[in-house]
This record gives C-alpha cells, structure tokens and sequence, in this order.
C-alpha cells in the first residue's frame, strides 16, 4: 500500500452542530455536518475537557490549557462608511490562544469551572491550578500543599 500516512487518533478533533433556531421543530444540536469539525494542534497534547469561555471555548490539554475562538468575525469597511461583519467559514479556529504550556491535565473530573474562575490538578507536575478573569493562571498548590502533594500523587509516566 502506497499510503505515507493514515490518521486514526483524533485527539483534538472539536465537532460541532447546526445553530439551533427557537421554537424549531428541528433539534440542530442533533445535526452533525460532515465538515463541521477542526483539527487542533497537538503541541500540548491531547484535549481533555472544553470549557464555555465568555464568548468562546477554553481548551484543557494534558500538558497546556488555551482559548479557542468561536465565530471569528472580520470587520470591514465599506465606501459609505458603513461597517460589515463578515463571519469565516470555520466555525472554529484551530489556531488556539494559549494561557498556560506548562500545565494541563489529564484527568477530565480534575477541572472544575466555578463562577470565579476555573480549577484543575496537574498530576504530572504535582499542582493544583486555577485561571479567573481577574488573576489570570496561578498556581495555588504553591501557596500551602505542595509538600502534600509531593508526598502523595505517585503516578508512573503510564497511568491514565
């Protein structure tokens, strides 16, 4: 077989539905179109969770966390004056804005979103993380409880 490669991890594939219209008979949050996806990269690895962001999405990856934006939209001018929003074709974008390459998780029930911010556990690094609007990315283990979880997280590079 003359194929130089066949991809069959689909890791960081993000899918998405049909807008949903209200009132419509139609559930569109049902409705999968066959080119209704974006590949990510995989520099920190593999998406683990996806997060509502404001008006976008925050992507957790196992070693990296980044804002993925949705519907983004140019703005131009026209020759009265007049300003036109034009939404891409792309839903998603696959370029990602990157917040944190240092942490991430691997554990999907280890980040939770909270109304100040969101919360995670690196259990590779050994820290327990936070990113609000406010603060932006901290680490919070490093304040009191980095001894304990040194002490107490003993994964091999294997463990899932």
């Amino acid at each position: 077989m003359d194929v130089p490669y066949i991809r069959d991890l689909f890791d960081t594939r993000l899918m998405f539905s049909n807008i949903q219209t209200e009132d419509s008979y139609k559930n569109a949050y049902r409705i999968f179109q066959g080119l209704s996806f974006a590949d990510l990269d995989r520099q920190f690895g593999a998406l683990v969770k996806i997060l509502p962001w404001n008006a976008d999405l925050l992507g957790i990856f196992e070693h990296g966390i980044g804002v993925i934006p949705v519907n983004p939209k140019a703005l131009l001018q026209t020759q009265q004056g007049q300003s036109i929003h034009l939404y891409g074709s792309n839903v998603l974008e696959s370029q990602v804005s990157v917040i944190n390459s240092d942490f991430g998780t691997i554990w999907p029930e280890s980040v939770i979103q909270t109304p100040i911010g969101v919360y995670g556990v690196d259990t590779y690094a050994k820290k327990i993380w936070r990113y609000t609007q406010a603060n932006g990315f901290e680490t919070i283990s490093d304040m009191k409880i980095q001894r304990f979880l040194n002490d107490n997280i003993k994964l091999k590079e294997e463990d899932k």
